[in-house]
């Protein structure tokens, strides 16, 4: 028999809004520690993706100051993967493949910002290098968004990006249009 990753068996007992809006402390004690089911709940992580456009919301609601509902889940997805570590890499590998154009978009997008550290989920900028080959891939994308997003994460790649210069220098990034994102 192939147990359910709790993540999974949380998620059906309480619903996947209520697994997303977990203190990321909790969720990691909810979870078991084997790398089989890590890389399942990292997976499942994002697969979640998918739901956001490929753009960040950076409105604020008037009545609570807080970020808007869909950002603050992009927000604990994002968190969860970063605690996850070197454990999510392998499920961000193969969205950056994903047949799902939403998944590569947002996977772009959170290598992008991760490794920027933009948003401080963690003391240091993520490591993108593992990522360098799937980005280089990505510039050759079917959507300019992913084009665009994968561009923008080899920014942060350091000098081994400058191998990616010469695919860079090649493509032609257009600018996404609303209906792109």
């Amino acid at each position: 028999m192939n147990p359910l990753p709790c993540v999974s068996i949380l998620s059906l007992a309480l619903g996947c809004d209520a697994i997303l809006s977990m203190p990321h402390t909790a969720w990691a004690m909810a979870s078991p520690t084997t790398s089989a089911q890590t890389s399942t709940g990292a997976s499942e992580l994002v697969r979640h993706l998918s739901q956001f456009p490929a753009a960040i919301d950076g409105r604020i609601k008037s009545d609570t100051g807080q970020l808007m509902p869909q950002e603050q889940q992009r927000e604990a997805i994002y968190m969860r993967l970063r605690a996850l570590g070197t454990a999510a890499i392998p499920a961000l590998q193969r969205g950056m493949a994903d047949p799902d154009v939403q998944v590569r978009r947002n996977v772009a997008l959170y290598l992008g910002l991760e490794g920027g550290n933009y948003a401080k989920h963690a003391p240091e900028p993520l490591e993108l290098l593992p990522f360098l080959p799937h980005l280089v891939v990505a510039l050759r994308d079917d959507d300019e968004r992913v084009k665009a997003l994968a561009a923008q994460a080899l920014e942060h790649v350091g000098p081994e990006a400058v191998i990616a210069q010469r695919a860079i220098d090649q493509i032609d990034v257009k600018p996404a249009s609303r209906e792109d994102q």
